[in-house]
């Protein structure tokens, strides 16, 4: 930038500068800023003229580029012109396309456009989208069609308008490799796009929504506030009846059959307005159709494209690396929290009922949880394990790491694989608060069967979901599934690990019975003086893919499993003990499937 240009990030319609950070038109001012347009005086007022309304300092260039400033530097986020403003908010197009181009393989990248169109006097959004050559002949119509919506939605909270799929060579560009914008808005109002296939909405999918929630609100008597569109129709009053009644209701508005058992099959507002949107209409006769998706078995590294984790004296990976890095101690005396361990101490190992330690690695804060975030109500939360409660925060922390946003899996064949061994909760739930307490929220909100199941249902996932338990072994098995799973295609990305809290001292007596702890709160791993483990907690996840996959999609890759093994100690020197021959014949098997034995 050049010393005596003056740089101005504005608000294109109050005129005032933007706040730190905050996106606008770039206006500039200087000597190397030409006077105006020859003789078009009216353009260059209005162009090269402009002032601040809160200082009248100027005049200015309105560059029509929207970009920000960030310590000293300036970037640009694209045009003002092409800027989509949709009920009032800012939307840019070239995130949109982006969006659109990652939906599905299918598509071609960089040959999209996102841009706005007027009807009935409301700014409702269209997408055109060229095909790619090879994927022609086999392409679905519905599934491209479909992949771009629940994208767009998923992504930016936006419905569609209308979605038009280009033939190859299809897209609009300058001789630069740039998409025209508003070449391609003309183009599609005028009819003269070469078009492959073409959906529009009649009503969209905010019309469907906004009926939905009218229609429930007035029979709940509540404010429209009220009615959560994420949330499941019975938890918003629908039973059979009423099921009915709406259904002949949406019938009449739409002026096609809706079935009473759809709200069932599509058991929110979101999910049945996206449903309820019309299929699309008038494709080629060199478009072939398949019937649905049939995974295929890939023989495949796999990669590790994101984690998340909450450890003893870390909250993350990067605050765990750290630990280690500096050789820190997250071991420390059990928390009055917990129990108090004063009153179960006590030296002697066979002691009744008592414990010969007092340390392990414990998680802070975990009665904390933003139950509101995931959807769950404060009842619900009130009876949820602390675990499935950890999952649900670590899993979306582990997605985000991985750069994928968690609603864009909503109805994708993602997995679930968690391992799981203890459930404190529920035996202190079940018996310390007696049976007559029990409910619907504590049956569910105990089970260890549910832990990934729920997890599924937050995220919308419809891939295979496991619960594991295979002891202190369980959160590396889950990860072995994980790998099986991907390999053969059942999913196409996977979450995998474990979660462990001590929230009762059951577990630990027990353990001191089987003189499996070291009684120092240290562990001494290969070392003659090894007496022992030391009990730790917390909740790890890695979000994995298959690494040809990610490479396409551009996720950042941290590692990559190249195999996968797993097998029992069998026979050993007692029911617990290791079986060192066992375990040397998994190392073996391991490096041979990863080929790394030669």
């Amino acid at each position: 930038m050049l010393d005596e240009t003056q740089v101005e990030i504005v608000n294109s319609e109050t005129l005032r500068r933007c706040t730190a950070g905050e996106v606008g038109e770039v206006w500039v001012a200087g000597p190397c800023v030409a006077k105006g347009y020859w003789n078009r005086p009216e353009e260059t007022e209005r162009t090269f003229h402009a002032r601040l309304a809160d200082s009248d300092a100027g005049p200015f260039l309105r560059t029509g580029d929207l970009g920000f400033l960030r310590d000293g530097e300036l970037y640009i986020a694209g045009r003002l012109k092409d800027l989509i403003i949709i009920r009032g908010d800012n939307h840019y197009p070239q995130d949109i396309e982006l969006t659109v181009e990652r939906s599905h393989p299918a598509l071609r990248s960089g040959h999209g456009a996102a841009f706005s169109v007027d009807v009935g006097g409301e700014e409702v959004l269209v997408v055109v989208q060229e095909i790619q050559g090879k994927q022609l002949r086999d392409a679905n119509v519905d599934e491209l069609l479909g992949a771009v919506r629940a994208a767009v939605f998923n992504q930016h909270d936006l419905s569609l308008h209308a979605v038009m799929l280009l033939k190859p060579g299809g897209a609009l560009k300058t001789t630069s490799g740039k998409i025209q914008r508003r070449a391609m808005r003309a183009a599609f109002l005028n009819g003269e796009l070469d078009e492959l296939v073409r959906q529009t909405t009649t009503r969209t999918q905010s019309e469907i929504r906004f009926r939905l929630v009218a229609w429930l609100a007035s029979k709940a008597g509540v404010d429209t506030a009220a009615i959560a569109a994420s949330r499941p129709f019975a938890e918003l009053g629908l039973d059979s009846l009423r099921a009915v009644e709406l259904a002949l209701n949406l019938e009449t508005w739409l002026g096609r059959p809706v079935p009473a058992t759809v709200f069932w099959t599509f058991p929110s507002i979101n999910a049945l307005a996206a449903h309820l949107t019309p299929s699309p209409v008038g494709h080629v006769s060199n478009v072939t159709p398949r019937n649905g998706h049939v995974g295929n078995v890939r023989h495949d590294d796999i990669a590790i494209i994101g984690m998340g984790c909450r450890f003893p004296g870390a909250d993350s990976p990067e605050a765990f690396w750290q630990l280690l890095e500096r050789g820190g101690n997250a071991i420390g005396e059990i928390p009055r929290e917990r129990w108090n361990v004063d009153d179960y101490f006590d030296r002697n190992a066979d002691a009744p009922g008592k414990m010969y330690v007092r340390h392990g690695g414990f998680v802070d804060r975990v009665d904390e949880f933003d139950a509101g975030f995931f959807g769950i109500t404060p009842r619900e939360a009130a009876e949820l394990d602390p675990q499935q409660r950890l999952l649900l925060e670590v899993v979306w922390e582990s997605l985000e790491q991985a750069g994928v946003a968690p609603g864009s899996l909503r109805g994708s064949e993602a997995g679930v694989f968690i391992g799981m061994s203890s459930d404190d909760h529920a035996t202190w739930s079940h018996h310390g608060n007696g049976l007559a307490d029990l409910n619907a929220h504590r049956t569910l909100g105990t089970a260890r069967s549910i832990a990934a199941g729920r997890i599924a249902y937050v995220l919308g996932l419809h891939g295979p979901v496991l619960q594991i338990d295979t002891a202190c072994s369980s959160s590396l098995v889950a990860v072995y599934q994980a790998f099986q799973s991907l390999q053969a295609g059942e999913c196409h990305l996977a979450m995998a690990g474990g979660v462990n809290l001590m929230l009762s001292p059951a577990t630990t007596i027990a353990l001191c019975k089987l003189h499996a702890l070291a009684p120092d709160g240290r562990c001494k791993t290969f070392d003659a003086a090894a007496d022992g483990y030391v009990r730790g907690e917390g909740c790890g996840i890695v979000v994995l893919k298959r690494l040809a996959d990610a490479r396409r999609d551009g996720d950042p890759i941290l590692a990559c499993i190249r195999a996968a093994a797993i097998n029992h100690d069998g026979a050993s020197n007692g029911l617990t003990a290791p079986n060192g021959q066992a375990q040397e014949w998994l190392i073996r098997k391991a490096l041979h499937k990863a080929q790394l034995d030669g």
